[in-house]
């Protein structure tokens, strides 16, 4: 495999690495914190013996061009079969009414983003009729609620792009897969006291790995979720404005 991943320095981003490196994949690895890069590259050239190669952006940032970073991927790996896009934020000030500042920073951190970015790979994997886009939603998008309201919606929309890009792509080759997160062991739910049992990265990126092979679609992880989120989405009006989790 020659992936390329966008929010690789920590969380289920690092934990997909390592995992893709075991498999034999060239990687490159792509996020915003070049010393957080560093370490995962070391790490990676240390355990395995594949290529691997780190460019460091900031997707929020004005000069991001999703059309340079396509470039620098197909440059280094000649070509490029899977890009992973477990990139995303939340904000403390992510609560009740949120201020259009955060509104804008939210969407552009976790939707407006990663959606430039996997237009500009779809095109690419359409030319050459085969290859795969991993995109990450999460739980939220099912359930917005007054905190994280504008997350929520930002990961709303990945999942409806996520379904008009597969049907596009489908008939190409060219797979779209959806990994809908719960609750992960990352800096998001460090010290949170949650209703819900907490995922480890690696546990995650094992799993989401092993369902690469499967046509795409929206999968949930761990699979409990799926189940629950039906649940939350159906539930009447006046019993969800009850709920606290």
């Amino acid at each position: 495999m020659k992936a390329v991943i966008v929010g690789a320095s920590t969380g289920v981003g690092r934990a997909l690495a390592l995992r893709l490196a075991l498999e034999g994949a060239s990687l490159f690895l792509v996020a915003r914190g070049e010393r957080d890069l560093d370490s995962v590259i070391s790490d990676l050239s240390v355990r395995f013996q594949g290529e691997y190669r780190k460019m460091v952006v900031d997707l929020c940032g004005t000069s991001f061009d999703p059309q340079d970073l396509l470039d620098a991927a197909v440059e280094f790996l000649a070509e490029v079969d899977s890009v992973f896009f477990p990139v995303g934020a939340v904000s403390e000030s992510d609560v009740g009414v949120p201020d259009p500042g955060v509104v804008e920073q939210m969407m552009t951190t976790n939707a407006v983003a990663v959606l430039k970015a996997a237009s500009c790979f779809g095109e690419y994997f359409q030319k050459r009729r085969q290859g795969r886009i991993v995109l990450f939603s999460s739980i939220a998008a099912a359930a917005p609620r007054n905190r994280n309201t504008a997350y929520s919606a930002a990961k709303a929309a990945i999942e409806t792009f996520a379904k008009g890009l597969r049907h596009t792509l489908e008939p190409s080759g060219v797979r779209v897969h959806v990994c809908v997160l719960g609750y992960v062991d990352t800096a998001m739910t460090f010290g949170k006291r949650l209703f819900f049992p907490i995922a480890s990265p690696v546990r995650i990126a094992d799993d989401i790995v092993r369902d690469l092979k499967s046509p795409g679609g929206r999968k949930y992880y761990p699979r409990f979720w799926g189940p629950v989120t039906l649940i939350l989405r159906h539930l009447p009006w006046w019993f969800y404005r009850k709920l606290s989790f």
